[in-house]
């Protein structure tokens, strides 16, 4: 039975009528990402109704942003290295 491999598109014979990618590698890339998938999802529930702010400006930031700098300050490379530098 020919079918077509859900991760990268390959079409490939299944040995079994229930199997939905070509090999390990496949299958074992698709639950890397859907793990991390989840995970992804799990951080951004977990800052709903929380205050966060840039590090170096203190704007508010995103529940979607993982980074503790907005784009703004990240985006500012001369004044983000210089604040870097000031940590160190």
């Amino acid at each position: 039975m020919t079918k077509n491999c859900e991760w990268c598109g390959v079409d490939f014979d299944a040995n079994v009528s229930y199997q939905i990618y070509c090999g390990s590698v496949c299958r074992a890339d698709a639950t890397k990402d859907k793990n991390s998938s989840k995970q992804r999802d799990k951080r951004i529930k977990s800052r709903v109704g929380k205050e966060r702010n840039c590090t170096t400006c203190g704007k508010p930031l995103s529940i979607y942003n993982d980074e503790t700098f907005c784009g703004t300050c990240i985006g500012d490379k001369k004044g983000f290295v210089k604040f870097i530098k000031g940590l160190i």
